[in-house]
């Protein structure tokens, strides 16, 4: 599988260069990337005061909102979405990294109430839906 893998490749001109194992800092390009991530992960959390157990949902936030929809130097000051899709991503539905947000709870009785108190912990993949947290769960 890694010779067929190699062989392609080649015949698509890829140069391919391996690094020693365990050494990212040898991928400057990766850790970069990955410092960014971190600073802006650990900015959400510090704002927000939401724990470290949140880390992986602050990493993939900061990833969508850095990486997707933030302009940058090195496309000349557009997006990756704009680039991909030809037009500027509309970013209205983001919110603030441990906002307040209510879910309808359907299946309330007369009395009960209509929502149900979450916070706001991310972006779903692939779509503008958002992750919630119930913290009385």
């Amino acid at each position: 599988m890694l010779k067929d893998f190699n062989t392609f490749l080649e015949e698509q001109g890829v140069t391919q260069e391996t690094l020693a194992p365990m050494t990212p800092q040898q991928n400057s390009l990766a850790e970069c990337m990955m410092q960014t991530l971190k600073g802006g992960a650990h900015a959400l959390l510090v704002h927000s005061g939401m724990s470290e157990g949140f880390w992986a949902e602050a990493m993939v936030t900061a990833a969508h909102v850095i990486i997707n929809q933030s302009p940058c130097k090195g496309l000349n000051w557009h997006t990756p979405y704009e680039l991909l899709y030809r037009h500027i991503p509309n970013v209205s539905y983001l919110q603030i990294f441990s906002c307040h947000a209510w879910v309808l709870d359907d299946k309330a009785t007369a009395w009960d109430p209509k929502a149900k108190a979450m916070i706001l912990i991310g972006y779903e993949t692939g779509s503008k839906a958002y992750c919630l947290w119930n913290p009385m769960s």
